[in-house]
């Protein structure tokens, strides 16, 4: 499983659409899309989701660093991911859900990044 957040991290930071949105569930990528067309701040600008990760890449190079992740729940075929990360504004942690469809795991949406509590 940490491969396919391993991937999909790398995809994103290569502007690799294609490859990032293999690694998302059809719902994910259809919310993907919407979540960014209605919100264009975001900086993902596009119709598909290839083309917002195409388009995503440049500031999430420049905002986004050192994201790592830090713990993996499983429960029979549903998963949860925290990853944590270095923002131009500090800390931030982003939840990620993933689900085993036909023996792979896929990610099937995230939670908004929040500031990691200190430590």
């Amino acid at each position: 499983m940490k491969k396919v957040l391993d991937a999909a991290r790398d995809a994103l930071y290569a502007g690799d659409g294609a490859r990032a949105c293999r690694l998302y569930t059809s719902s994910y990528r259809r919310e993907f899309v919407k979540k960014n067309q209605e919100d264009e701040s975001r900086g993902a600008s596009g119709s598909t989701c290839e083309e917002q990760v195409a388009n995503f890449a440049p500031v999430l190079k420049r905002t986004v660093h050192d994201l790592r992740v830090i713990r993996i729940t499983v429960s029979g075929d549903t998963a949860t991911a925290v990853s944590e990360f270095n923002t131009t504004s500090g800390k931030a942690q982003v939840t990620e859900f993933l689900v085993r469809q036909g023996g792979q795991w896929k990610i099937n949406g995230s939670q908004e990044p929040v500031k990691a509590a200190p430590g």
